[in-house]
């Protein structure tokens, strides 16, 4: 579920994770303000996730690697939501 914030289009996802499923770019956090911002988070997604899902195949992951993607990327996206705060 997305969250509107005031003013704008901005929006930033409850969770980033729901056990097989992960968002990445957009689909997480909306950011209408412009560009440039909005795509590098979704870049920095796509890296960050890759990396930890080809730990998980080759079997080297800890169990709580997959989970701590969800709290780094959410908290990525309200520093890049200005009018966003965490809960």
């Amino acid at each position: 579920m997305l969250r509107r914030l005031t003013g704008g289009s901005t929006r930033v996802a409850e969770r980033f994770r729901d056990r097989r499923v992960f968002l990445i770019g957009d689909a997480a956090p909306v950011y209408a303000s412009g560009g440039g911002p909005g795509l590098n988070l979704g870049l920095q997604d796509a890296i960050n996730l890759d990396w930890r899902l080809a730990a998980e195949i080759r079997g080297s992951a800890p169990p709580e690697l997959l989970d701590s993607y969800d709290t780094e990327r959410r908290q990525a996206a309200h520093r890049t939501t200005p009018r966003h705060r965490p809960r």
